[in-house]
């Protein structure tokens, strides 16, 4: 992760085609602008589809997953879970 600090009307550059622009700061809220293009998809984090969540965030059943190997030997980062 890049983290870097900019003031009111200062741009951070990603890529050829992305540019963000810090809008305003007030208080413990920062107002940007996000220049993409179209088909790049921006989402809210906390807004984001299931479905374009990071794998930290995908949850598993890993029980059901256990239970679908037949052997869980075969799979060590398994094995401890079909044991119990």
């Amino acid at each position: 992760m890049l983290v870097l600090s900019r003031k009111e009307s200062e741009q951070i550059v990603i890529g050829k085609d992305t540019v963000v622009t810090v809008m305003r700061i007030s208080g413990n809220r920062v107002r940007l602008a996000i220049e993409a293009p179209q088909f790049v998809r921006i989402w809210r984090a906390e807004l984001r589809p299931y479905d374009e969540a990071p794998a930290e965030f995908i949850e598993l059943d890993l029980p059901a997953m256990v239970a679908e190997v037949e052997d869980s030997s075969q799979i060590p980062e398994l094995g401890l879970l079909a044991a119990r």
